[in-house]
């Protein structure tokens, strides 16, 4: 089995796999829950993608 290693380091917006990582779940329940916790993507050149201050407020929030 072959692992990638993914950088969230600097970028802003990430791709729903990344997000995931940032978020520390799984992809599948990252899809899963997102809109649950006020997360939805951006369309930008026909791709989804999620801001990273969104994922961070939603991780502080959850918190409180």
């Amino acid at each position: 089995m072959t692992r990638r290693i993914l950088s969230v380091l600097g970028r802003d917006y990430l791709k729903a796999e990344e997000a995931a990582v940032y978020a520390c779940v799984s992809s599948s329940q990252f899809r899963a829950k997102a809109k649950e916790y006020g997360i939805y993507p951006i369309q930008f050149m026909g791709k989804k993608v999620y801001r990273k201050v969104d994922i961070q407020a939603a991780i502080e929030a959850s918190q409180e």
